[in-house]
Formats: C-alpha cells, structure tokens, sequence
C-alpha cells in the first residue's frame, strides 16, 4: 500500500511539473532580438537634434552661457556621453556677448558632452566676412580654442590664404595659421 502511494504521489508530481513548467517562447522576447541586434550594438537615433557646450568657468550667480551649439540633422548616441551627428549648422560663442558669432556648417561629426565636438566632411567657417574651408575642426571646450592640423583655405573681398594648420580663439577675436601664403590686399588710407 506504501509502494502504491508512494508511485501515485510520484506520477502527481511529474504530472504537474510538466503541466507547471514555462513553455518555450513562440518568438523572440523582444524587437531587439527579433532583428538580431546585440545589446552592445544598440544605439539611440533622434532627427533635429540640438547639442551644446557650455562655459565651465565659475559663473558668479549668472546663467551659465555656451561656448559652442551644434544643430544636426540626424543624430545617434554611439555610447556613453558621445553623439555622432550628420549635416550640422554650429555656432561659437565668444565671452563677450557683444562678439559677432562664428558660424560653422558640416557635413558630419562627433560630440562629447561637456568635453569637445569634432566636424568633419565639408567644414566651413563664417568669421565676420571671412570665409574658411577645412577636412576637419575640434572644438575643445575647457582651452575655448578651435583647431584643425589639416590644410585650410580663407577667402573674402581682400584676402585669400592658404595654410597648413589653424588655432582659433573667439575670446581674443583671433586666428593663428601656419606656413601661410597667399595674397591680402592693403589699401591706404587717404
């Protein structure tokens, strides 16, 4: 009698275990795995998307103000704190809010949050009536300084350069070349 209890109490268990057990999923727990796409490859993409830099200076009670915008098209969060951005519009702002804005257009680029923007493809920069071409510009945000090593072009009504390397201080209103060359015109004043 002992043995018959016994084996009817085990075929209740393994009845109920196969009857309580999770059935397998019928498809892929999530869109993610439905297209195959591992964690570590997941990204995060926005259109129109504003990104700003800011003055890391002390403030004194006044709103802090930025030092860069960068405008994009088509945005994507590649990982942590750092954007990759396509077809921006960016403006440097120098300290002195009283300074014409330096503009800048590209056709690509990344983006570090409070660290630095780099773009890329294309780059071109509206300093007052100066018109600069480059491959490439980094703006670093803790020096407010802009840079490219690359070759560069500067163009206006009285001026056409060529030089092999560039600094850019908003702050000073300045721009500091390399093995420049190329011809300014100089009127006089009468």
């Amino acid at each position: 009698m002992k043995r018959c209890a016994l084996a009817a109490g085990i075929l209740l268990l393994l009845s109920c275990g196969q009857v309580l057990a999770p059935k397998p999923p019928a498809g892929p727990a999530s869109a993610r795995e439905a297209l195959g796409i591992d964690r570590d490859q997941l990204s995060m993409e926005a259109k129109g998307v504003d990104l700003r830099l800011f003055d890391t200076h002390p403030t004194n009670g006044d709103t802090r103000k930025p030092t860069l915008w960068v405008h994009a098209d088509l945005c994507s969060l590649e990982e942590q704190n750092i954007w990759s951005f396509q077809k921006a519009h960016a403006v440097i702002y120098g300290r002195d809010p009283n300074d014409a804005e330096i503009t800048l257009e590209a056709g690509s680029g990344r983006f570090q949050e409070a660290k630095m923007a780099y773009l890329k493809d294309g780059v071109k920069v509206h300093v007052g009536k100066m018109d600069l071409d480059l491959a490439d510009f980094e703006w670093i945000n803790d020096e407010r300084v802009g840079r490219t090593d690359n070759p560069i072009t500067v163009a206006s009504k009285d001026l056409n350069l060529t030089a092999s390397s560039m600094r850019l201080y908003p702050d000073k209103r300045q721009i500091q070349m390399t093995n420049a060359s190329g011809m300014m015109r100089i009127e006089r004043e009468r």
